[in-house]
């Protein structure tokens, strides 16, 4: 019965403690890290945590991950109290922009801590030689200082001055006025309107007219004893030279009446005797 006691004691102690947290880990806290290093064993990525506590605390409980899912890195040692620890990690952190955790070994869902800096977060990133730390050792805010000081106090090191964003003022559109129609001229009329009255002609001009006008035509005596003598020329009889022209147009024409009647007949004569050789061809055939 007393075994029994003992046995049930002994795994009532394993059941909560496994469920225990480690004494003192709310205390740790990333305190540093420097990304921006060649990556090789005399110039590494680091990582410092800091005890913000009053006790030792075992760090062989606890390891690092980065935003992959295979890189960690387990730590070792104890650390003591206001006091600081650095871990050197090859190239493992990415110079853009990464995350930083310090986890529980034996349940990685219990983050103690976590930093993301670059386009990974809200931490700047630091260049070349420099480092990203709290501004004081253990109290959140962080900055970018122009030397790292690993594994030493943040509170005296140097601090790069954030840059102060600018903002540019945004131009109001202007409203552009809305253009007016540009009225149509109406036509005016090509040809103008033709005066009604007539200009009086003067008496004088008139009667100079007439002057002139009966000083350049000819009397009614000369005129018609021109028209008489040119109608007399004109119903004058044909010459002689048109009476031959038209004896000779008669002949011609006879001449050419004769010989449309001759071949005239000559066809009629042909078409006989055609007539005729066929005609003997069919008695010939019918005898036959």
């Amino acid at each position: 019965m007393k075994a029994i006691s003992v046995l049930f004691a002994f795994l009532l102690f394993l059941f909560c403690s496994s469920f225990a947290k480690p004494t003192f880990a709310v205390d740790l806290v990333i305190n540093e890290f420097s990304s921006d290093t060649l990556g090789t064993e005399s110039d590494p990525d680091w990582i410092e945590i800091y005890n913000n506590g009053t006790e030792n605390i075992d760090l062989s409980l606890y390891r690092i991950r980065d935003n992959s899912a295979t890189n960690k890195l387990d730590l070792s040692e104890t650390i003591d109290p206001k006091s600081f620890k650095a871990f050197d990690w090859s190239n493992k952190l990415n110079k853009p922009g990464d995350s930083i955790r310090l986890l529980l070994i034996s349940n990685e869902e219990n983050i103690i801590d976590e930093i993301s800096y670059g386009d990974k977060g809200s931490v700047s990133v630091p260049s070349s030689g420099q480092s990203s730390g709290r501004k004081t050792d253990g109290v959140s805010e962080w900055v970018i200082f122009s030397s790292s000081s690993k594994e030493s106090t943040n509170n005296t090191s140097a601090i790069i001055p954030s840059p102060t964003l600018t903002l540019t003022p945004t131009p109001s559109p202007t409203k552009v006025p809305t253009p007016t129609k540009t009225p149509t001229p109406t036509k005016s009329p090509t040809n103008p309107p033709t005066p009604t009255t007539k200009t009086p002609t003067s008496t004088k001009t008139q009667a100079l007219t007439k002057k002139l006008i009966g000083s350049i035509s000819p009397s009614k005596e000369k005129t018609k004893n021109i028209l008489g003598e040119s109608t007399a020329s004109i119903s004058a009889g044909p010459t002689k030279k048109s009476q031959q022209a038209t004896k000779v147009l008669a002949a011609s024409e006879n001449r050419t009446s004769q010989i449309l009647i001759g071949i005239g007949f000559a066809f009629l004569i042909a078409c006989g005797i055609v007539a005729g050789v066929q005609k003997i061809k069919k008695d010939r055939l019918i005898n036959e």
